[in-house]
């Protein structure tokens, strides 16, 4: 029996350095190669959180306006998708300049301005995730899937009707987190999912009171299935939030401050998105014989079934 159980040990050991917990790589990538002016190309900031096994399937985040690859929504979805087995890299978007006088913050009107002026910060954008796409592809990475919140939703829609056919990866689905319509194209979701050909999920919460997420709706559905021609797969998810949606806290799934009830909206936000990446961007179902299972599986038989047949009776 004491062999049995050190033999377990060493099994489990072993299993456990096999599959370790993933760690958070923070990367300096670089745009430079990727995009045509007057996207000059620059450094940006990702961290990458790879899956277990080398996982063919790729996640890359867009996080949303004034925030990081960290940050409300894209900290927990990447993650949470990790853990489901995929690699993740979430990347930071690029901030045009300040265009109305308030340098320490980035308003949305800096966006709008720019892509009716300068034009930076949409083809700084594409190259970036082309850098991102580049940096999966070089961990075996062979399919990706885009995945934005808020502004990183807007851009990653512009993205895939814009850029993607000449994606470094094949980008499979796309999924918008609290996508906005409204404003100029590219900004507008609704003025380019109809030039999207892959699979979207259309999540939001039900108090998010960001211009243009729940009002616009119908729009954004009618986009993707219009011109030029319908999209494969569109699927609208509104994650029921309960309390006051104060400010712009039930946008970042947090309208309750870290209550019980706020991670019951966010937990669901989590299990939607997983769910639909897990339809529509299937992970490998990983061989019988890989070290990892069978490591597991014999320890959990020797501590489990083998050592049972061995332990006395009991009254």
């Amino acid at each position: 029996m004491k062999a049995r159980a050190l033999l377990a040990t060493v099994v489990l050991a072993a299993a456990m350095r096999v599959a370790a917990t993933p760690l958070d790589v923070h990367l300096v990538l670089d745009s430079t190669a990727y995009g045509p002016p007057p996207s000059g190309g620059e450094t940006f900031s990702g961290i990458l959180r790879e899956g277990a096994g080398a996982p063919a399937v790729g996640v890359i985040l867009l996080h949303g306006r004034g925030l990081h690859p960290d940050s409300h929504v894209v900290g927990p979805l990447r993650a949470s998708l990790n853990g489901l087995g995929y690699t993740t890299l979430s990347i930071a978007l690029p901030v045009p300049a300040d265009t109305d006088g308030h340098p320490g913050a980035t308003d949305f009107q800096d966006y709008v301005n720019d892509a009716s002026g300068p034009n930076y910060a949409f083809p700084e954008l594409y190259a970036r995730v082309r850098a991102a796409e580049d940096h999966l592809d070089s961990l075996g990475v062979e399919r990706v899937v885009l995945i934005g919140f808020s502004l990183g939703s807007r851009m990653g829609a512009a993205y895939m009707a814009r850029a993607a056919s000449a994606s470094m990866l094949p980008v499979i689905a796309f999924a918008g987190v609290g996508m906005g319509t409204g404003s100029i194209d590219p900004l507008d979701a609704a003025a380019t999912l109809d030039e999207v050909a892959v699979p979207v999920l259309d999540l939001y919460g039900s108090l998010d009171l960001s211009e243009g997420v729940v009002a616009g709706a119908a729009a954004r559905a009618a986009a993707y299935g219009s011109f030029p021609s319908p999209g494969p797969s569109y699927t609208r998810i509104v994650v029921p939030q309960s309390g006051a949606p104060l400010d712009n806290d039930a946008h970042q799934f947090d309208n309750l401050h870290g209550t019980p009830e706020s991670e019951v909206n966010q937990t669901r936000m989590l299990l939607d998105v997983g769910n639909w990446v897990s339809e529509h961007a299937p992970l490998p179902v990983p061989e019988p014989g890989s070290v990892p299972l069978l490591a597991l599986g014999l320890a959990a038989w020797l501590t489990a079934g083998g050592l049972r047949r061995a332990r006395p009776a009991q009254n």
